[in-house]
């Protein structure tokens, strides 16, 4: 599961402990609801650099005849397979995006956003994706993957402490509380 913790520490309001402990909960819950979709786009539109080592066999492994294989070489300069480009729109719409979970505190000052998604061997990914893996080929070769932050492009997008700002006067100007 990947979780990363955000703290923010906001000073320069002259508040009254009653009106934090009213506005907090209401603008933390706003912050989430706007939040959650951010989150969920920059999973999906996500592009970053991928090593143009990765290698595709698609109209090869197709090919039903040799003179297809041989039209395919050819084209591919004498290559079985065509290199793939770099960067990569690589983004996820399955289980990873399906995965993401928010859970509201009762106290109204926290908000948590969770990706549990599970491969068909049991592996938990979501960390993987985050912050990047490495793994060593059948015939010994070390690979290292890039890790796809979609947490921190979201909060860059969504300041927490200028949306915070924003809905305290919000709230004052209203009168509720």
């Amino acid at each position: 599961m990947a979780r990363i913790n955000v703290d923010v520490r906001l000073s320069g309001f002259n508040a009254s402990a009653s009106e934090l402990r009213l506005r907090v909960p209401l603008i933390m819950a706003k912050y989430g609801d706007v939040l959650w979709p951010q989150l969920k786009q920059e999973i999906k539109e996500v592009q970053y650099p991928w090593p143009n080592e990765t290698k595709r066999y698609g109209k090869y492994r197709k090919a039903s005849s040799d003179r297809q294989r041989k039209r395919v070489l050819k084209a591919q300069g004498g290559l079985p397979y065509t290199i793939a480009g770099s960067p990569r729109n690589i983004v996820d719409s399955g289980d990873f995006l399906l995965s993401q979970r928010r859970q509201d505190n009762p106290g109204g000052s926290t908000i948590t956003f969770t990706w549990d998604p599970v491969s068909d061997s049991g592996f938990h990914y979501a960390k993987a994706i985050l912050e990047g893996y490495s793994y060593v080929t059948n015939s010994g070769r070390a690979v290292t993957r890039p890790g796809r932050n979609w947490i921190k492009p979201a909060l860059d997008k969504h300041r927490l402490d200028r949306f915070f700002v924003r809905e305290w006067r919000r709230l004052s100007r209203s009168g509720q509380f």
